[in-house]
């Protein structure tokens, strides 16, 4: 189910409607109860113009305690770091943002999704370690408001 969120939210930000609602309905079959995932559907299908679709996902959203995605504000700031060889191709040592990510390993996905120098410094094959607040983090550590998240390569010693 993360998985398939966490892509929603990719081809959400790259406008990819589609694709976005697409992945969030996977990740609603394989849990059915994420609530986040249909606050973001309920968003897509209104920017697509379909109210019908829209209410409905609105309804399970309020259905989890939820409210719609139109009342809440889903982006938070969080401050960038970025060390050693991932500094080196993206060309920043930091940035601060605002994300909808929910965790490390969607943050991550998102910066991939911003261009090509992102993509080669965060590419999901590549072995890069993850700090959040200055403690070394997985990816399904969840994102903090004004946190600090750092992104370097694996450190050897001898």
């Amino acid at each position: 189910a993360t998985m398939h969120y966490n892509l929603g939210l990719a081809y959400t930000h790259k406008g990819l409607i589609d694709e976005a609602i697409s992945e969030f309905k996977q990740a609603l079959d394989c849990e059915p109860n994420l609530p986040q995932a249909f606050v973001n559907l309920g968003g897509l299908y209104m920017q697509k113009g379909d109210s019908e679709q829209s209410t409905r996902a609105n309804h399970q959203t309020r259905r989890h305690g939820f409210l719609p995605s139109f009342y809440i504000q889903h982006f938070m700031k969080i401050h960038l770091r970025y060390f050693a060889s991932v500094r080196e191709h993206i060309g920043l040592a930091q940035e601060t943002i605002e994300t909808d990510a929910i965790d490390l390993r969607a943050l991550r996905e998102q910066l991939i999704s911003r261009g090509e120098t992102y993509a080669a410094a965060l590419a999901s094959g590549k072995a890069i370690r993850m700090a959040m607040n200055q403690v070394v983090s997985d990816g399904s550590t969840q994102l903090q408001a004004d946190a600090e998240v750092a992104f370097f390569p694996p450190v050897t010693g001898g």
